[in-house]
């Protein structure tokens, strides 16, 4: 099969840099990967002791079974200069690079990343990174995913609340044809209204139905919803599993069969190799 799985990132949760009792209910939450943030999330007096705190908290290895992000600030700051001691003193999984506008932005951090572990997920959230977004996710090996900032690209590109998502659409788009054509992620933006719950599983059934990855998470009660919609359903495995059965059969009795009818409808090979790669996922969920 030619396309590559990559490890669940269906919940991506932000936890405040220095949101201590935010990080001590980590363990509890069944989320596939957490970002610490050093960015917006964390006031400029607090940085320094946050970068300290999130240092500790990756070399504990106490949360090793999901996947560690750090969101640096952005290296034209005083902050940012400072966060690349992340770099020198522990090995998340990934960096999160905000305001990325095109493919030096990403580039800058590989050299320190040479002998790591650690890759490189990007920040889309300026109308620049829209327009750059191949030339961003063919850059470099070390980056694997995109994450959309659809706050911050809602306020560049001056979207109100009724046409929102609309105005959003084209910029999804574009990282998600990006985003497939190098074989990385696509995490969706967050859901700011906690207590909609209705509305954020409308949201993630959008992000779901057009192929994307996860969704970025800023409350764990966000957690459970956003795995079930982001995950294939009971019936869909089944469906899977049944085509993968029959087309292995056919192919036994002859090996030239090309395609199949199930249920009345045409099964080629690139369906079974989509029903391989939905079964090979759900091995990775541990379902």
């Amino acid at each position: 099969m030619e396309d590559i799985l990559h490890r669940p990132r269906r919940s991506v949760l932000y936890v405040p840099g220095s949101n201590e009792k935010a990080q001590s209910k980590i363990s509890s939450l069944e989320v596939d990967a957490l970002i610490y943030d050093l960015e917006d999330a964390v006031a400029p007096a607090a940085k320094d002791h946050a970068r300290s705190i999130i240092i500790d908290l990756v070399n504990s290895n106490q949360h090793t079974q999901k996947e560690q992000v750090v969101r640096i600030n952005s290296d034209d700051t005083e902050f940012g200069k400072k966060d690349y001691e992340i770099l020198e003193k522990c090995e998340p999984d990934a960096i999160l690079v905000p305001k990325v506008n095109h493919p030096d932005d990403i580039l800058k951090y590989v050299p320190y990343l040479q002998n790591k572990k650690t890759m490189i997920w990007a920040m889309m959230e300026t109308p620049h990174a829209i327009i750059n977004a191949y030339d961003i996710a063919a850059c470099s090996k070390k980056l694997n995913c995109f994450v959309m900032g659809t706050n911050d690209l809602s306020k560049e590109l001056d979207l109100n609340n009724v046409m929102r998502r609309t105005g959003l659409e084209t910029s999804i788009l574009t990282c998600l044809i990006a985003a497939k054509a190098n074989k990385i992620s696509l995490i969706d933006g967050v859901y700011n209204a906690i207590k909609d719950a209705d509305g954020f599983e409308e949201e993630c059934q959008y992000g779901s139905g057009l192929g994307l990855d996860g969704k970025t998470l800023i409350h764990p009660a966000q957690i459970e919803p956003c795995n079930r919609i982001y995950s294939p359903s009971d019936e869909e495995i089944a469906e899977a599993e049944k085509m993968v059965l029959a087309y292995e059969k056919a192919r036994k009795e002859n090996p030239e069969v090309g395609v199949i009818v199930i249920d009345g409808k045409q099964v080629e090979e690139l369906h079974v190799n989509g029903a391989k790669k939905l079964l090979a996922f759900k091995k990775l969920l541990g379902k």
